[in-house]
């Protein structure tokens, strides 16, 4: 009988406590499940049978991109003087110089280092119980070994000073790379603003004229003025001729200077600077050089850099600057406005800075510079942000980036994404839970592509 009794009691408070938690459970669940409802027109497009999935508007370009052929002959004319085999050598290893270069060390940081380690090394057992005179006499010794440790933890910095020869390398090294880099990038403008004529273009770091090469390339009826800045003189004299080869002509003028204008007049429409900012000496000259680039844009401003952890840490660095100009012209009641457009759909800090081993970089496929018609496909990574001044966000201009591979299984697809909310989330779309056409279009999204959905954190479907 006692023991009925007790087991009648334990029954009636354990079986509540079960209950309890399975709704405990299922509350943590609905979480990690948010509702994603597809853009309406697209939906409709697509079940008219009016659209393909993969082509839909977040789709961006894909192709293998090879450089125009005229493009190629010019740089063939350029190379007659010179013994090829050796450029291509040199052009490979420039390559590989510039994918590893770190943004130069700032004086202050160095200054803590060294006493940093000049301190662990002090508390080594043959440096303890020394008295004043001794630690005079060691001096010499302690700096040598400061220095030494110091080289393995910072990254070794120097400008790169571009002659004749230099030019001809990286225009082998990395002209194909930074053409289909850039392709994209100004693909993605073309499509989303339609009703963007620039007419005037000012490419900052403008080397063998790669900027010049794309923008013509899409708005060659509007473009009219192209002011092109590089400290090389040898760089211009070689970005102005293979322009002058250019077949059909270039309709635009092309004005070439060293050095970058200090007035904020005129204005350009387009303001690039591309793989540039990472060769510059100091923080503060960087800095100096993004507020005189967001001063002189009319309307787009985009920065590109190599798809390294040191080229993530300069457009990082130049989009909080960017964001903070921007809310101190906002506050001071000024109505210039403006927003990232590319790649990030929000406006709050990166949440990929938030982890130093992730980087916020992308991919685009290339065909290798050849001489011999032989087709060799390639992958180069970048690194970039579109600023659209005076302007605010569409609801396009909210959609989710995907910003890893896009994992595809049997009937299900994982897209990892950076949402309008400034968070990074994994979604998963199944063919049984979700409607045909959300499922296609992430199925069919690639890295770098925009999915036309609205995500709802506090809904679940």
């Amino acid at each position: 009988m006692f023991y009925n009794n007790n087991f009648q009691m334990f029954k009636q408070i354990h079986r509540p406590l079960i209950f309890q938690l399975q709704k405990c459970s299922t509350k943590v669940q609905r979480k990690l499940k948010p509702c994603m409802t597809l853009d309406e027109n697209i939906d409709k497009l697509i079940k008219a049978d009016e659209l393909k999935p993969r082509k839909q508007e977040g789709v961006i370009h894909r192709a293998t991109l090879e450089l125009p052929k005229w493009i190629i002959r010019a740089m063939k004319s350029k190379l007659e003087d010179y013994p090829k085999s050796d450029i291509i050598k040199n052009g490979i290893h420039l390559h590989r110089y510039l994918n590893s270069m770190m943004p130069p060390p700032e004086k202050y940081n160095t200054e803590s280092q060294y006493i940093e380690v000049q301190e662990s090394i002090m508390k080594q057992r043959k440096y303890q119980n020394m008295t004043e005179f001794d630690n005079i006499d060691i001096l010499p010794e302690l700096h040598d070994k400061t220095i030494k440790v110091l080289k393995k933890k910072i990254s070794p910095w120097a400008p790169i000073q571009y002659d004749k020869y230099r030019g001809l390398s990286y225009m082998l090294g990395r002209g194909a790379q930074d053409y289909a880099i850039l392709y994209k990038i100004m693909k993605e403008i073309k499509t989303r603003d339609k009703k963007f004529r620039p007419k005037t273009l000012l490419d900052f770091g403008s080397g063998i004229g790669t900027v010049s090469w794309v923008t013509n390339e899409f708005w060659h009826h509007s473009l009219k003025e192209r002011m092109c800045i590089d400290i090389s003189k040898e760089m211009n004299d070689l970005a102005e001729a293979i322009i002058n080869l250019a077949d059909p002509k270039f309709k635009n003028t092309g004005f070439y200077r060293e050095y970058l204008p200090i007035t904020s007049v005129p204005k350009f429409d387009i303001v690039v600077s591309s793989m540039s900012l990472l060769e510059l000496p100091n923080r503060k000259t960087r800095l100096d050089i993004i507020s005189s680039l967001w001063r002189k844009t009319e309307k787009y401003l985009v920065l590109v850099e190599y798809g390294t952890k040191g080229g993530f840490q300069i457009i990082s660095e130049a989009r909080d600057f960017i964001h903070q100009m921007i809310n101190i012209q906002q506050s001071r009641n000024s109505n210039n406005r403006g927003f990232v457009f590319s790649p990030c759909p929000h406006d709050a800090d990166c949440p990929m800075k938030m982890n130093e081993d992730h980087k916020c970089a992308f991919e685009t496929k290339f065909f290798q510079i050849s001489f011999n018609n032989t087709l060799i496909p390639r992958t180069e990574s970048y690194t970039y942000v579109v600023f659209k001044k005076d302007a605010d966000r569409e609801e396009k201009d909210y959609w989710p980036r995907i910003v890893r591979p896009v994992i595809v299984r049997s009937r299900h697809s994982i897209c990892r994404v950076c949402t309008s909310a400034g968070k990074l989330q994994e979604l998963h779309f199944t063919k049984a839970k979700h409607d045909r056409s959300l499922y296609y279009c992430a199925r069919n999204s690639r890295w770098g592509d925009r999915l036309p959905i609205k995500i709802d954190e506090n809904e679940e479907k």
